[in-house]
């Protein structure tokens, strides 16, 4: 896994490295905000891949799975709280739940979670698939 380091809203970006892997099994917990969003990129599978998207945190998120090409969607969601319509699955108010996104083969996405309010929130996120 390389760690990638942001600025403002956009804060750390992760992007994992899977060696020629398609499979994902990541796990993380991270205290977030809204300035300080959870920001994941994820390799492109080899085939297209359904991934399961597990959140568990101590205040309602919205959580979205986007592509990584999709500037415009990201910069939508971390900057304005905005569910992207290109979101390829998500969840919105609740601190617990799954949601699964159907990923295209090629193709780096993103996984992305903010608070709902305005509160710091600790998040579990887990991708796997």
């Amino acid at each position: 896994m390389r760690l990638h380091h942001g600025s403002g809203l956009w804060g750390i970006v992760f992007v994992l490295t899977l060696s020629g892997c398609s499979k994902v099994d990541y796990t993380n917990e991270k205290e977030i905000s809204k300035t300080e969003p959870f920001n994941i990129e994820i390799d492109a599978p080899k085939s297209s891949q359904t991934v399961k998207v597990t959140i568990n945190a101590s205040e309602p998120v919205m959580a979205c799975v986007v592509l990584s090409k999709e500037a415009k969607a990201v910069e939508e969601f971390l900057d304005r709280n905005k569910m992207p319509k290109e979101a390829l699955g998500s969840m919105d108010g609740s601190a617990e739940g799954t949601f699964e996104a159907k990923i295209p083969s090629g193709e780096n996405y993103r996984v992305l979670v903010i608070p709902k309010g305005n509160k710091k929130t600790k998040v579990t996120v887990s991708v796997k698939g």
